[in-house]
């Protein structure tokens, strides 16, 4: 109820919440993608942590988080726990209704919590072929391309170039690999990173009904790509390379 929600939200509230440092996601020719860093920071130099933002709770359904930590914490198991709560109900989350339960979710999160708290969601629906952000007052707004987090701004540098429409979800995520290995190395004090993990990249085809995570190849294939480029980059490049 709201006085249990208000109750654990205060309590969270006292922490220093670490922050929830990209995800980025594009409406591309073939499909929907979605793709998330794994790094989160506290703000004060402590020993970051790594967990997944990018998740499928929903089928047909991509759904990823931004914000602060344990907003974002308690959002997704919520969320998640609704998911298997109303699975056989006539409540139920489906495609059709995500997005509408999801702002009303968020709407009632920001009433009950401190405003320095916050939780942005991205949502990918393969029936609609369409990607939509929810941000911190339950307000969703359909989006071609977004990138959300501390990164937001260098990583909008890279991919708002590309001619999403005519780009395939191959050629995206080959794109924001390289954005955030290149933050990771050069603009550390953005947060973004995976530490010895690898991106969280989801695929959501226009041809096929469920979404599928990037391919070992692929990501052998993206980490051979960017690590030379990396490499040669630096905080005072502006140099947008040639996929």
């Amino acid at each position: 109820n709201r006085r249990v929600m208000y109750l654990e939200l205060k309590y969270e509230a006292l922490r220093e919440p670490p922050i929830l440092t990209l995800i980025v996601g594009a409406c591309c020719k073939d499909g929907i993608v979605i793709i998330g860093d794994k790094k989160l920071t506290n703000g004060r130099g402590g020993k970051p942590e790594y967990r997944e933002k990018v998740f499928g709770e929903v089928a047909h359904v991509i759904t990823a988080y931004s914000g602060t930590e344990f907003m974002f914490e308690f959002l997704q198991k919520r969320f998640a726990g609704e998911v298997a709560i109303y699975r056989d109900k006539s409540e139920k989350y489906t495609p059709e209704n995500v997005v509408p339960k999801l702002s009303k979710l968020m709407e009632l999160l920001h009433t009950l919590s401190l405003p320095d708290y916050s939780c942005d969601i991205l949502v990918g629906l393969h029936h609609k072929k369409k990607l939509f952000w929810i941000n911190n007052v339950g307000k969703a707004a359909e989006v071609e391309y977004i990138a959300l987090g501390s990164g937001k701004n260098r990583a909008d540098k890279f991919c708002k170039t590309l001619v999403f429409h005519e780009t395939n979800m191959k050629e995206f995520a080959k794109r924001v690999y390289l954005v955030i290995k290149y933050l990771e190395v050069n603009f550390s004090e953005l947060g973004v990173g995976v530490g010895t993990e690898e991106p969280t990249i989801k695929y959501l085809p226009y041809d096929k009904t469920d979404d599928r995570d990037a391919s070992i190849d692929d990501l052998k294939e993206f980490k051979n790509y960017a690590i030379p480029i990396v490499e040669k980059l630096s905080r005072e490049d502006e140099i947008i390379p040639t996929l």
